[in-house]
């Protein structure tokens, strides 16, 4: 949810060519106002315009993987969704075939989750796996 030039400056290079060239159901927009002075103070530049943006769009959900963030934008009335909520979510409904595999990639290029959550993700990922298997079977 940041602008397009400060997308362009990741140190990622993948970020930077993906940005230049963005797939069609992606739209960038900058914040119409600045975030409020407790966001600029606590979070960086990214969360704090995403939960501004968020606000500004009437969004119910933000995308945000800090637990400060997170805080932050409940405060405000948001559902914080994480990286690996994401791909559960696109798993469950069909978008996706292997998140597992799509979390194994992400943790290999510097993804951070604590031992707890990546559990609890895999056993979600194991539940909705049995889900399939038993409407697959009916």
């Amino acid at each position: 949810m940041l602008s397009r030039e400060k997308l362009l400056e990741s140190p990622h290079r993948g970020v930077q060519q993906w940005i230049r060239q963005p797939p069609p159901w992606l739209f960038i927009r900058d914040v119409r106002s600045r975030p409020d002075a407790e966001l600029r103070e606590r979070l960086d530049t990214g969360e704090a315009e995403a939960i501004q943006l968020a606000l500004e769009l009437g969004a119910r959900l933000v995308i945000i993987d800090e637990r400060l963030g997170r805080q932050m934008a409940e405060k405000r009335g948001l559902t914080p969704i994480g990286a690996l909520g994401i791909l559960r979510e696109s798993y469950r409904r069909g978008f996706l075939d292997n998140p597992l595999e799509v979390a194994a990639q992400l943790r290999a290029r510097g993804f951070r989750a604590s031992r707890a959550l990546v559990r609890r993700f895999e056993e979600q990922i194991r539940q909705l796996q049995g889900d399939r298997m038993k409407k697959g079977g009916e």
